[in-house]
């Protein structure tokens, strides 16, 4: 269940924040220094997509921070090399593109995390990882592309 909901005002906003200071903390530590396993970040990334998604952060116009945000997560993910990671940053940034209206960018987001992407080897790991397998949400986000592009018979096929 989203547990924020039954938040006061108060802790959500501490709940958000908290968040907020990982991403910073880890951002502060490897400015200078280089972790043997930097995939500690992928969860702070992926729960402060959740956030933006859900209106707990605020942004402004453009969505600035959502877009940092997917891009430090792509690069990240793609330096750490693991599937499982850089399909999840791919698909948020899938859904982002998918979001603002610009349905080609997303489908590009999309055909380069099919190319990664093996369901029967990388979804319990996703699963395992975040909660549930998002990056298989993304062929629901790559529908609405095609559907918004008039492309509806490459969608169904």
């Amino acid at each position: 269940g989203n547990r924020s909901a039954s938040l006061s005002k108060t802790h959500q906003l501490r709940f958000t924040r908290s968040w907020l200071d990982a991403i910073d903390i880890y951002e502060q530590y490897t400015k200078n220094k280089e972790l043997l396993n930097r995939s500690i970040i992928f969860p702070i990334f992926s729960g402060l997509f959740v956030l933006v998604k859900f209106g707990k952060i605020e942004q402004d116009k453009e969505r600035t921070f959502e877009l940092q945000l997917i891009t430090k997560f792509i690069r990240e993910a793609k330096a750490f090399d693991d599937p499982v990671h850089y399909t999840r940053a791919l698909a948020m940034e899938c859904e982002y593109f998918c979001k603002v209206g610009k349905y080609k960018k997303a489908l590009t987001s999309f055909d380069e995390l099919a190319k990664q992407y093996v369901p029967e080897e990388h979804s319990d790991a996703i699963a395992q990882a975040y909660g549930s397998d998002r990056t298989s949400q993304a062929f629901a986000h790559r529908a609405l592309c095609l559907m918004e592009l008039g492309r509806e018979s490459v969608c169904i096929a």
